[in-house]
């Protein structure tokens, strides 16, 4: 109910209130709530605006998360790319040196890549 009214006018407090007065008419806990509607409406508020705060807080820590392991996937892909061009330059028979210009690897890492090294597109990182 609480939830519903929230979206209808937009204010967490208004919501509440209206929430305990519609079950106080409708005899819903009327006693209690009269006695303690106050400390009822506290009580919600804070609990609501925590829930709040923490599924806000899993949504950007989500698209966080997804955002990292995007640029993540796109670094590894890029580097698999490198290896790809520096490998084939060395099977074409190209120097160490100009591999290294080109490709920005290291050289010890130019000179480990051999034709076993396939790197797979749709897993970067993965050999195949």
């Amino acid at each position: 109910m609480i939830r519903v009214k929230y979206r209808e006018c937009g204010e967490l407090g208004t919501a509440i209130e209206e929430s305990i007065r519609e079950c106080q008419a409708s005899g819903i806990l009327a006693e209690f709530l009269k006695e303690h509607g106050g400390d009822v409406m506290s009580f919600l508020f804070e609990k609501l605006t925590r829930e709040e705060c923490e599924a806000i807080r899993e949504a950007d820590g989500y698209e966080q998360g997804f955002e990292q392991g995007e640029i993540s996937g796109f670094e590894q892909g890029k580097l698999d790319e490198k290896r790809k061009i520096a490998l084939n330059m060395k099977a074409a028979g190209e120097p160490i040196k100009k591999i290294v210009a080109y490709s920005g690897l290291a050289e010890a890492e130019i000179k480990a890549l051999t034709h076993d090294d396939n790197f797979d597109p749709d897993e970067p990182g993965k050999p195949i």
